[in-house]
């Protein structure tokens, strides 16, 4: 059915970016992302029929994509009010459906990075629940700077969130004081429910180890969301990246499964990412 090659499909996808991503001039050098087999996208296997002979499949367009976004440290350009954030807007907005529906009172976040973040899901949580609150643990201070280098127009720290609803960590998430610090400020905080965005070092030890250590945190029904499972295929760590790290962490703990609810925009750099915790005898279907 396919005559043309995946190199030349993923070609096409990415001339029909040129024009959105023409202004960014930094490319980074890395090789095309695994094969099609290696994908986990929703609907990946879906014909999109462009007209004039031209046909993908799902994921030839969402891998492209995806290809760019890394290939051009578009995850850099992201913006909230000034500061950076890191995120795929897509991703950002699915979130934010994510916390309104499901209103958690505490968000804990690994990888604080420049703390863009933070800000702005703290700012879409303060506005269900004033009492809410963001602990963000990173083991560097990059509020200044971003791991690659990009210096935000407004720091996250000048946030009047910064402190208050947004409580940093410098340290790693798995030092037994860093979790004895997050424990006792969900006891401050009279905390009944926490969800957990894993978004640190995106290597598979490190990604279950903090998964390991607090996803007893999480209460019935309640989620974690692992972020950039797509790494696994783009940057090629099949076997040592997130999304591997959640595939041993559901052998570790069978009780949690994947949702793909929040996947609907198709493109998603967290793809398989959403994890829901269903204990035996509960029924979590409607909680979301």
């Amino acid at each position: 059915m396919w005559e043309s090659s995946r190199v030349a499909r993923l070609s096409l996808v990415a001339s029909m970016c040129v024009g959105v991503c023409a202004e960014f001039n930094i490319e980074l050098d890395i090789p095309p992302p695994l094969p099609a087999e290696h994908s986990i996208y929703v609907d990946k296997d879906q014909v999109v029929d462009l007209g004039n002979g031209k046909k993908l499949t799902v994921d030839d367009i969402v891998i492209g994509m995806e290809y760019l976004f890394e290939r051009r440290v578009l995850y850099d350009k992201q913006r909230w009010r000034g500061m950076i954030m890191e995120q795929n807007p897509l991703d950002a907005f699915a979130i934010q459906h994510f916390l309104y529906k499901a209103k958690p009172d505490v968000l804990i976040e690994f990888g604080t990075n420049t703390g863009g973040a933070a800000v702005f899901y703290a700012e879409m949580m303060t506005a269900y629940n004033p009492a809410s609150h963001v602990i963000t643990i990173d083991p560097f201070d990059r509020v200044s700077r971003s791991h690659t280098g990009y210096v935000p127009e407004v720091l996250a720290s000048s946030s009047p969130l910064w402190g208050t609803a947004v409580r940093p960590i410098v340290g790693d998430p798995t030092w037994r004081n860093v979790s004895a610090l997050v424990r006792k400020l969900l006891r401050d905080f009279n905390a009944s429910s926490v969800f957990i965005i894993e978004d640190g070092r995106h290597r598979r030890h490190s990604v279950l180890s903090n998964l390991l250590m607090y996803h007893d945190l999480v209460k019935p029904c309640g989620w974690i969301l692992v972020q950039d499972t797509r790494l696994d295929r783009t940057l090629h760590r099949a076997g040592e990246g997130p999304y591997a790290a959640v595939k041993e962490f559901l052998t570790l703990a069978p009780y949690y499964r994947i949702r793909r609810d929040f996947e609907y925009y198709l493109f998603t750099n967290n793809p398989m990412g959403w994890l829901q915790k269903v204990p035996p005898n509960h029924d979590c279907s409607n909680e979301r």
